[in-house]
């Protein structure tokens, strides 16, 4: 999408910076994505790889040639306390709403199996 770091400074110079009302308002606001996830996940990349202005069709890993999927992948799973594997990342297409969306599915993921615990047949033991 962008062919360099610079080219992607130069078009964040044109983009507003968007408060996190706005941000959720604009881009989240007719999904069910909780407004914690994205602006977490904006939070984060913003402050470990030094994006500033992202949206979420941004592909840091593109942008940033430097710093590979897994790596911003695993900053942010070790953030929000969930484990992300090689294959679930494997299958992103790098943007980061793609992240978002893997992070939220995650956290169902985590909250459904501590709300109704595994049974023993389940466990695989």
């Amino acid at each position: 999408m962008y062919p360099s770091e610079r080219a992607y400074a130069e078009e964040c110079k044109h983009r507003p910076r968007l408060s996190n009302d706005e941000f959720v308002e604009r881009y989240y606001a007719s999904s069910d994505m909780p407004r914690s996830i994205p602006l977490r996940v904006r939070d984060i990349i913003e402050e470990q790889l030094g994006m500033s202005k992202i949206i979420p069709s941004d592909r840091p890993c593109e942008i940033l040639k430097d710093v590979g999927i897994g790596t911003i992948v695993d900053e942010i799973a070790e953030q929000f306390d969930i484990v992300v594997d090689d294959a679930e990342i494997n299958n992103l297409d790098g943007s980061f709403d793609s992240i978002v969306q893997l992070i939220k599915l995650k956290l169902i993921d985590v909250q459904s199996h501590k709300s109704h615990p595994p049974q023993v047949d389940e466990l695989n033991i």
